[in-house]
This record gives structure tokens, sequence and C-alpha cells, in this order.
């Protein structure tokens, strides 16, 4: 293959749109109230706004979740908590499509 056709193939998929999955999410800021860690594993982190989110045990980041919401508290620091759905209600309880938490 000649270099000539060598760039306009690689040109013509430059330009070529690229789909990319949209991601759809809520995040919520608040305090961080109280913290549960029990009944095999489960850690559940309660807002002062009636919200609490509910970390599984097989959650790979549920220890430093459970570091940050402890420093967070100890701290009167506030939390960015992120949530799968889209237009969650931040004051709903024991929500389980916990997705990451930010330590303000």
């Amino acid at each position: 293959m000649r270099t000539g056709s060598l760039l306009r193939i690689s040109a013509a998929f430059a330009v070529m749109p690229c789909s990319s999955p949209v991601s759809a999410y809520t995040q919520c800021q608040s305090a961080v109230e109280r913290i549960w860690a029990g009944d095999g594993g489960y850690v559940w982190i309660y807002f002062p706004n009636g919200g609490s989110a509910v970390i599984g045990p097989s959650d790979p980041n549920r220890e430093a979740v459970l570091a940050m919401a402890t420093t967070a508290l100890t701290a009167s620091r506030q939390v960015i908590v992120r949530y799968a759905a889209d237009g969650v209600n931040c004051a709903t309880a024991g929500r389980t499509d916990f997705l990451g938490l930010y330590l303000l």
C-alpha cells in the first residue's frame, strides 16, 4: 500500500463519529450524620436530610468509603455521594445504587 493511500484511510477514520456510552448519575452534597457497619459487611451512611447510602460487602470501594465517611463525620466535612440513577431525590433512604464518594 502506498503512503498516500494510508494517509487517506487514516484521515477517514479520524473524522468518523465515535459513540461513547452516556452515563447518567446524581450527585448529592451533604454532611454525614451517622454511620452503620454490620449485617454481614454492609455499610450505611446516613445524611441529615434523611437520605442514606448503602454500600454492600462486595463493593471493592467499601473500606475506602467507610474511611472517608468517618473522616467527614469526625472532622465536620461535607461529602458528595454519587448514585447511579439520574434525578435521584437526595433525601431517599436506603439507596443501593451507590457509585462513589467525594470528601470535600
